[in-house]
């Protein structure tokens, strides 16, 4: 994924840490998310704008009137917390790659 999809090329890959390389495809997966959000928020904005003639005099329609979606109910991001299990795979990962390249 991170060579195909997130565009890193062989030397990027090769010699990034495990770390790097998660960071990267996190990143990736944010944007998408981004872009599938925007477009299901332009629906919503058209749909409405649509809607609004056919109100009756002195009537609004708000965008939450039609469809409120679940990533508009999270207020504040939830920290998240990385364990010394995860830590420790992290750092496993690190080393089998240095590993493969002949870098440990």
């Amino acid at each position: 994924m991170a060579i195909g999809q997130v565009g890193m090329s062989n030397e990027d890959f090769l010699n990034a840490d495990f770390v790097s390389v998660m960071d990267a495809i996190n990143g990736y997966t944010k944007v998408k998310d981004m872009e599938v959000k925007t477009s299901w928020e332009q629906t919503r904005w058209l749909g409405a704008i649509m809607l609004q003639p056919h109100l009756g005099k002195g009537k609004s329609l708000k965008l939450t009137d039609l469809i409120q979606f679940e990533w508009e109910n999270d207020t504040k991001p939830k920290k998240r917390e990385i364990s010394k299990e995860q830590l420790e795979w992290r750092r496993r990962m690190d080393e089998f790659m240095k590993k493969q390249l002949g870098q440990a």
